[in-house]
């Protein structure tokens, strides 16, 4: 099964081809991949709000915030944007949004992988990734190790995965109800980083049929625990 290639228009990368159609404003990463549609199969383009966004933990989806974008790149399945250090945020950030295989039951999956760097010399820098999309159930599922969280909206035959890496996984997700809708927010890294250190988290979000959805989540989750690091340029 094909995946969807990115892109790139100016700072606007578009997911090319089914099952999903999105967009990445790359001067909002807080956004994520938002304006989703699938593409022949009649569900609304509002539907869910956004994946995988990024940016200062707080932020709101509904704020203006644009960090200045120094370089980006779309190669095939790859997505990379890099923000510079500035002195109100302290450090270099790159988000690479990767559009990851699809295995059965999943509609569509991606992982967003944070990598962080500074010039300084005392540091703790902290950012969020959010997920957010219209109301309905949220279960938080354990697994053999960490956890991940699953959202089932009213009257879809989909539900959504949220998954943080383990070894990522140094704070609890939020889960917050904004009007008519459900909002992940897992806080990331937060501990002293040393100058000329690169320190790197992931997160996946899924789309899954939701008919048998526990045990493919559940599958998905270990495959990423085990899964290594991709290597970037």
């Amino acid at each position: 099964m094909s995946n969807p290639h990115w892109l790139l228009a100016d700072t606007t990368a578009r997911l090319d081809g089914p099952p999903l159609a999105a967009e990445v404003d790359l001067h909002k990463p807080q956004y994520g991949l938002h304006h989703l549609s699938w593409l022949g199969m009649g569900v609304p383009s509002d539907e869910p709000r956004l994946m995988l966004g990024v940016g200062d933990p707080a932020y709101s989806p509904d704020e203006r915030h644009e960090p200045a974008l120094a370089e980006s790149y779309a190669r095939g399945d790859d997505l990379v944007a890099t923000y510079p250090q500035t002195e109100a945020r302290p450090y270099r950030m790159q988000a690479y949004w990767r559009i990851c295989p699809r295995p059965a039951g999943v509609i569509f999956q991606v992982e967003l992988q944070v990598s962080l760097n500074t010039s300084l010399l005392d540091t703790s820098p902290t950012v969020a990734v959010v997920s957010c999309l219209d109301a309905g159930p949220c279960v938080q599922v354990e697994a053999s190790v960490g956890s991940f969280h699953i959202v089932r909206p009213d009257g879809a035959d989909w539900s959504l995965v949220h998954m943080i890496h383990p070894v990522d996984q140094t704070h609890p997700t939020a889960i917050a109800l904004p009007p008519g809708g459900v909002e992940l927010r897992t806080p990331l890294f937060g501990k002293f980083l040393e100058k000329g250190v690169i320190l790197r988290a992931r997160a996946r979000a899924a789309l899954l049929k939701r008919q048998g959805d526990d045990a493919a989540a559940l599958a998905l989750y270990e495959e990423f625990r085990h899964a290594p690091l991709p290597l970037t340029t």
